[in-house]
């Protein structure tokens, strides 16, 4: 079920739809996260920072730019967590990247079961299913097929590329299975995911491609870091790093077409003799991305990756690591264990029939045309023509000051009679010297 509600604000009241909030006495009003929002999400009214809530995605970039800590990211409440005598965590593989790569992936997990989790669900073991679902679907469509697995990117979608939504992948995230697959193991326990973005957080609460989610709460990954890190230092046991799956490539930018490339080689009755891709990761490049694949130039290939955060998940929002050091860490861990990983593979495999129903999204994805003036043409090309005329009297600096990220943002906001020309530093000076001199004063 989609929001198709009249626009709304995000404070700390929070949203089902939303895990963006404010908190207000904290924001100064300085507009850094208005000029930043990809989709025009943020105004800044009466000196404080409002979120749209139709527009937000949730991509997490205000919480990014913000200098005074005023966004956030709004997790399951410590009421909800008591709740479960029992709590299975779900790990992100980008949560093993928080950590320097000569502890093991058992002690980290170990380290969890000491913060209060009973047992510990690795996402990466849920990634491979969703590759060969993937491999599945790709031959009976043809391509460009965008992955699913960012809810930032598909809401994105939704909202500025809805000619696109045909193009994604209705196969749930691997979280999601993980999830389904924990549940069915622990019915009365409380299956947390530990997320690195709040998008994921959202996607929990509000699922995009299917009806619910197995998951009870989220908690943010730095928010937890520290207590790891803690109870680490108290582990004397050292462990042998035997976990390191290809699913933890998963969170870097291109990691879930590298696994779906190298699963399709290993495929003997793959009918594709060559893998075409692409990825890009930050939104000002996802956005470049999608306005190519609407316009028709990436036609010729097969798959498109997109992450909303710059080097995919390890790069989220809600992580600890700078995105640099979480690569490298990755990186090392990969190194490593690849003499192990290569002993492993399977170059005689051969894809399953049919696609796993429980693997398929059981809900459509609708478009949410946020920007729409009206459903009555005559009425939208009234509309278009006062925006435009609006337009033609404000000053094009694009400065952010009046609280919209730009100039034509500021005159839709005039015609929809949420702002007035007066929000504009440079009018309003204009009105006062009128006031002071009787006339603009370059006249």
């Amino acid at each position: 079920m989609q929001n198709n509600s009249p626009e709304k604000q995000i404070h700390d009241n929070q949203s089902q739809f939303h895990s963006v909030a404010l908190h207000e006495e904290n924001c100064k009003g300085c507009t850094i996260c208005v000029t930043h929002c990809p989709v025009e999400a943020i105004r800044v009214q009466k000196g404080k920072a409002v979120i749209l809530e139709d527009r937000c995605i949730d991509c997490g970039e205000c919480i990014r730019v913000c200098p005074n800590r005023a966004k956030y990211a709004k997790d399951s409440s410590p009421e909800l967590l008591s709740k479960f005598n029992t709590k299975i965590a779900l790990v992100s593989p980008s949560f093993y990247s928080q950590f320097p790569e000569n502890i093991s992936i058992e002690k980290i997990n170990l380290a969890l079961e000491f913060c209060g989790f009973s047992k510990i669900y690795q996402v990466s073991k849920s990634t491979y299913p969703i590759t060969e679902a993937t491999a599945l679907y790709m031959k009976n469509h043809s391509g460009p097929i965008i992955s699913s697995s960012c809810p930032a990117v598909i809401k994105l979608i939704q909202i500025r590329f809805p000619d696109l939504i045909d193009n994604l992948l209705p196969v749930i995230p691997p979280v999601e299975l993980a999830a389904i697959e924990a549940k069915k193991d622990n019915p009365e326990a409380g299956i947390i995911f530990i997320s690195p973005c709040p998008a994921k957080i959202t996607a929990s609460r509000s699922p995009l491609g299917y009806s619910k989610s197995m998951i009870d709460g989220s908690i943010t990954a730095s928010s937890i870091v520290v207590s790891v890190l803690g109870f680490l230092s108290k582990i004397s046991e050292d462990f042998e790093n035997t976990t390191f799956e290809e699913g933890n490539l998963w969170c870097s930018s291109q990691g879930e077409a590298d696994c779906l490339e190298k699963l399709l080689k290993e495929n003997k009755a793959t009918q594709k003799k060559d893998f075409s891709w692409i990825s890009a990761s930050g939104m000002s490049n996802v956005i470049q991305v999608l306005e190519d694949a609407e316009d028709g130039k990436l036609d010729s290939f097969d798959f498109i990756e997109l992450n909303s955060c710059i080097g995919g998940c390890i790069g989220g929002v809600l992580n600890a690591k700078p995105i640099p050091l979480a690569e490298s860490i990755l990186r090392k861990r990969k190194k490593k264990l690849q003499n192990q990983n290569e002993e492993l593979q399977n170059t005689n495999y051969t894809l399953p029939d049919k696609i796993d129903e429980l693997l398929l999204w059981n809900e459509k994805i609708s478009s949410r045309p946020v920007r729409l003036l009206s459903p009555i043409f005559s009425e939208a090309k009234k509309l278009m023509d006062e925006i435009e005329k609006v337009r033609e009297e404000l000053p094009g600096l694009d400065c952010g000051s009046c609280g919209a990220p730009n100039c034509n943002a500021l005159a839709e906001d005039i015609v929809r009679k949420r702002a007035k020309k007066e929000d504009c530093v440079t009018i309003l000076k204009k009105q006062y010297e009128q006031i002071l001199f009787g006339k603009n004063k370059n006249e």
